[in-house]
C-alpha cells in the first residue's frame, strides 16, 4: 500500500515558511490529510483481508505478516 499525502521536499530549508505544511510537519513527512488517508487505507485493508476474505486472524499473529518498506 502507499502512504497518504506528504509535504513537498524543498532543497533549501529557508524556502519553507513556518507552519506551511501544518503544525510540526517537516518536509517529506505525512501531512494531517496524509495521516487520515493512511488510516483509511489500513481500515479498508482490515475490512477486506480480515473481516471479508478471512485471510488473516482477527488477533495479530506475527507469523502471518511480512512488512517491507522503502526509505521514503
Amino acid at each position: 500500500i502507499r502512504h497518504g499525502a506528504r509535504s513537498h521536499e524543498l532543497k533549501i530549508k529557508s524556502q519553507i515558511p513556518d507552519g506551511y505544511f501544518g503544525e510540526g510537519v517537516l518536509p517529506g513527512y505525512l501531512t494531517d490529510k496524509g495521516r487520515i488517508q493512511h488510516q483509511n487505507i489500513g481500515l479498508s485493508r482490515r475490512n477486506e483481508y480480515i473481516k471479508g476474505k478471512k485471510f488473516l486472524s482477527e488477533i495479530f499473529d506475527q507469523h502471518e505478516i511480512l512488512s517491507m518498506s522503502t526509505f521514503k
